[in-house]
C-alpha cells in the first residue's frame, strides 16, 4: 500500500474501485458490471496515525474488557482501534477494540489470545490512533459518493482529513450478497500523508 500525499488545507479526493469479481461463497462470481447493492452496506472510516495516542487508566477490568470513565465518546467511537497496556501485568500487550460502550468500556479481541492477567484498577493504557470519522454510510456523508461499484470520498479541512499534518488511513468497506444468502465483505484501504505547506 503506497502512501498518497496532499497538503494541509487542500481538498483531496480518494477513489476506490469496489468491484468484487469473485467471492468466497458457493459457486458464483461477480462481473465488472455488478453494482453494489444495497448502497447502505458500503461504509467509510477515516482514522489518524497510530502514533497519535490517547492515554487512559483502568477503573475496572475483566478478562475481556477495561473501563475508564474519562473516555466519554459516543458508543462505537473507538471500534477497530488498538489498545496497548503501558503498566501492570499486561504491559506491552496490544489488543483490538471490538466494541466501545458509552461510559468508557472497551471490549477487547482476546479470542485465542487471552491477556496474561485480568486488567487491574490503576493499570495504564493507550489507544493507538483515533477515529477522525467513525464508521459512516458512504452515501450518507456529505463528502462521500457511491456510484455503481465506485466509491469516492473527499478529504477536507472541515471533515478532519487535511486539517493538520500527519498520516490518515481511509477504509472503504462494501458488502456483496452471494448465493444461499451469504454476505461477502471487500475492503479497500488507502494511506494518505498530509504535509505542512511550510
Amino acid at each position: 500500500m503506497a502512501d498518497l500525499q496532499t497538503w494541509v488545507g487542500d481538498e483531496f479526493e480518494i477513489r476506490a474501485d469496489l468491484e468484487k469479481r469473485t467471492h468466497s461463497g458457493t459457486g458464483s462470481s461477480y462481473s465488472a458490471a455488478t453494482a453494489l447493492s444495497p448502497d447502505s452496506a458500503t461504509v467509510i472510516v477515516l482514522r489518524a496515525d497510530p502514533d497519535d495516542v490517547t492515554t487512559g487508566t483502568v477503573d475496572s477490568g475483566t478478562a475481556t474488557t477495561i473501563t475508564d470513565a474519562t473516555f466519554t465518546q459516543a458508543a462505537d467511537f473507538w471500534n477497530g482501534c488498538m489498545v496497548e497496556f503501558t503498566s501492570g501485568s499486561n504491559k506491552g500487550e496490544q489488543r483490538q477494540v471490538t466494541d466501545f460502550a458509552s461510559g468508557g468500556t472497551f471490549t477487547l479481541r482476546v479470542t485465542g489470545d487471552p491477556l496474561p492477567a485480568t486488567p487491574a484498577a490503576g493499570d495504564t493504557f493507550q489507544v493507538l490512533g483515533y477515529p477522525i470519522i467513525s464508521e459512516t454510510d458512504l452515501d450518507d456523508h456529505a463528502d462521500g459518493v457511491l456510484s455503481s461499484n465506485k466509491g469516492y470520498f473527499v478529504l477536507t479541512p472541515a471533515n478532519g482529513g487535511t486539517s493538520t499534518p500527519g498520516r490518515r488511513f481511509i477504509f472503504f468497506r462494501a458488502s456483496f450478497d452471494g448465493e444461499s444468502g451469504d454476505t461477502n465483505v471487500f475492503t479497500e484501504r488507502f494511506s494518505v500523508v498530509v504535509r505542512s505547506l511550510w
